[in-house]
């Protein structure tokens, strides 16, 4: 079985200039997004996952959290999750206070994503220094691995110190909601199987991401750590149509909107052969969870949302019938 996620990082406009900012057409685009989020339940989507980002006019999500929110009060069973939050960003106290939030909020369906970021000028512009980002974030999965142990947090390090922080709402899912760490590197992979955290990979080529789930599979079981398939997820990005000319014509407005986008990461056809591409590659990788982008020419919404829901109507139900290795 090939569980099947969607992956949302709110591309509103294609200006990176801030000052082009129109705020109807971000309030339309919210409005739009959030009616096929309730849908995601009905079509068989797993969960869906938001990540972070600032100062972008671009992407424009700067509180994922209130997006997880808002999804888990419209569904039922779906799993909600931030991919990831970026704890260089963030005080990390106040990171725990929100991960139990959000579990509380949505009875116990969240999924932990964890980031260093994906653009150090976001960290920069706040003036943390880009040699500090990795070890702010170091520090920061210590302070997470121990809070979720532990009813009062104490910490003494190089960028937080506190004492006896009495961290509350504790989450439904105990010890902890699932942890992923989003991943581009062996040693990152490795780092992650030490920790016991799941992880999730993009803008890679399927060898390259064996080569992370291998080293992550490694790692894991030096450690003694789980390591089972349901662990280890692929992001692509992902165009189903009637006809393959449509699907690749999708794909070509993605290709455009970002250049430096490897071919191996799009996945795009017709649903038997997306499934086929999806099926494929989580063998080869030995993973079984798929999270999709779905994104296409932003004037088009219509063959956006066409795209989505074949997805769910004629892909996922081969996905959760198939062998993910």
């Amino acid at each position: 079985m090939i569980n099947s996620w969607i992956f949302e990082q709110m591309n509103i406009s294609s200006n990176e200039d801030p000052s082009s900012f129109d705020g109807a057409t971000c309030e339309n685009e919210y409005a739009w997004r959030q009616n096929m989020w309730g849908e995601a339940e009905s079509l068989g989507f797993h969960g869906i996952f938001f990540s972070e980002h600032h100062f972008s006019g671009v992407r424009i999500c700067p509180s994922p959290g209130l997006l997880a929110a808002a999804v888990a009060a419209r569904t039922q069973r779906l799993r909600i999750g931030i991919l990831g939050l970026v704890l260089p960003l963030w005080q990390p106290w106040r990171a725990l206070e929100e991960i139990g939030m959000l579990d509380q909020l949505s009875r116990g369906r969240l999924e932990i994503g964890l980031s260093r970021g994906s653009n150090p000028k976001e960290a920069q512009a706040v003036g943390i220094a880009e040699a500090d980002i990795l070890p702010m974030y170091d520090e920061a999965l210590d302070i997470v691995d121990k809070a979720l142990r532990e009813p009062l947090l104490s910490h003494k390090g190089r960028y937080w110190s506190f004492e006896n922080l009495a961290i509350l709402p504790r989450p439904v899912q105990q010890p902890a909601p699932p942890i992923w760490a989003t991943v581009r590197g062996i040693e990152s992979a490795m780092a992650a199987a030490r920790r016991g955290y799941r992880i999730c990979t993009g803008f890679l080529s399927t060898e390259k991401v064996k080569e992370l789930f291998d080293a992550y599979r490694d790692s894991a079981a030096t450690h003694g750590m789980p390591c089972s398939a349901d662990r280890m997820a692929i992001r692509r990005c992902i165009f189903v149509a009637e006809t393959a000319l449509e699907a690749e014509s999708h794909a070509q407005a993605a290709r455009e909107q970002m250049p430096s986008i490897l071919q191996e990461d799009i996945i795009a056809g017709r649903p038997a052969e997306v499934a086929e591409q999806i099926i494929t590659q989580s063998r080869r990788t030995g993973s079984s969870n798929i999270i999709g982008f779905f994104s296409g020419n932003r004037a088009n919404k219509a063959s956006v949302q066409a795209s989505y829901r074949m997805f769910g109507t004629e892909v996922i139900p081969t996905l959760l019938r198939a062998r993910a290795s």
